[in-house]
């Protein structure tokens, strides 16, 4: 049998602790609550570099080369307004055609650097835009720069 003293004792260590029951499904949709705010706040703290970008889709661009920019027939059409939209130069087509404009032949230095004034008209004018591409759409070349 026990003794009084010892149901006393018994009693005041239960005492301390806070007697709580709660429902197993409560339990776990707090657990699910707090896991996905910590988730996403985790995921909001990730540097954007680390994100990939998706590619920027180019639907019906007109791809110029360096003969046709140095020839410089498809900036007529242009002007004429037969043509608009977007229009894509090669990193290296560019990379080429200054390459040309700095050759030691006459002709050849007038060539490539009429076709990067030509270039540079194009990307004034309206309802044109001129997307510079390297390795993917990198950037846009600003008008007026």
């Amino acid at each position: 049998m026990l003794k009084k003293k010892d149901i006393n004792h018994k009693e005041k260590k239960n005492e301390s602790a806070p007697k709580a029951h709660f429902p197993a499904t409560l339990v776990g949709t707090l657990a699910n609550e707090i896991a996905s705010i910590v988730a996403a706040r985790l995921s909001s703290l990730r540097s954007p570099a680390r994100r990939k970008k998706k590619p920027e889709k180019l639907k019906k661009a007109v791809f110029l080369d360096t003969s046709a920019i140095i020839d410089g027939r498809i900036f007529d059409i242009v002007s004429v307004g037969l043509l608009d939209g977007t229009f894509v130069v090669l990193e290296e087509i560019l990379l080429e055609l200054k390459r040309i404009a700095d050759s030691s032949d006459a002709v050849k230095r007038e060539r490539g650097r009429r076709g990067l004034v030509r270039l540079d008209e194009i990307k004034k004018a309206k309802g044109i835009q001129l997307v510079l591409y390297a390795n993917g759409p990198s950037e846009k070349i600003p008008k007026g720069s």
